[in-house]
């Protein structure tokens, strides 16, 4: 039995839409986070990673990606946990502060795509990792803007890290 040419065209469209889809969906899995220094490599769907040994809790800066536009109830879970959404980065993505926190069991929940540490390379501008290199000893004059969530002893560490202070201004969209 012949199938007409409509319903020919028809199973083919079929097929094709279907295709584009399973294209479409692979690549909802592999969003790339746009950080200004990126990632050395492309995030990886954290499926693929053991539980079986789990590291012991941390503090620290850490990025965060969400399978999609993060939920009202999944920022208030990570909230339950110890976690801080600090800054959006594209593709739903961000920058987060854990406090006390396992990061494998962070990347054990179903909405989580990807976390990795927030390395000093991804948090220091480019350029500016450039002209310290050429700087060779001699002070750069810079401004550090930490976020509002920073504390006090997030403030003294960093302040520890400098030469020298010339000027400390305290707003409320963080500390400059």
């Amino acid at each position: 039995m012949k199938f007409p040419a409509f319903a020919r065209r028809i199973s083919s469209l079929f097929v094709v839409c279907g295709f584009a889809l399973a294209i479409a969906a692979s690549a909802q899995n592999n969003k790339p986070i746009r950080l200004r220094n990126p990632l050395s490599t492309a995030p990886t769907p954290v499926r693929t990673q053991s539980l079986a040994s789990k590291p012991a809790p941390t503090s620290g800066l850490f990025v965060i990606q969400f399978r999609e536009a993060p939920k009202p109830q999944w920022r208030a879970q990570l909230a339950k946990l110890g976690i801080s959404l600090l800054h959006y980065v594209p593709d739903d993505a961000f920058v987060a502060k854990f406090e006390n926190v396992s990061a494998a069991e962070i990347r054990a929940l179903g909405y989580v795509q990807f976390v990795g540490e927030y390395r000093t390379e991804q948090k220091v501008h480019l350029r500016l990792q450039q002209a310290a290199k050429s700087a060779k000893g001699d002070n750069l004059e810079i401004a550090v803007l930490l976020s509002a969530k920073a504390n006090e002893s997030d403030a003294q560490l960093v302040k520890g890290l400098f030469t020298q202070l010339t000027q400390e201004t305290k707003l409320s969209g963080g500390r400059d």
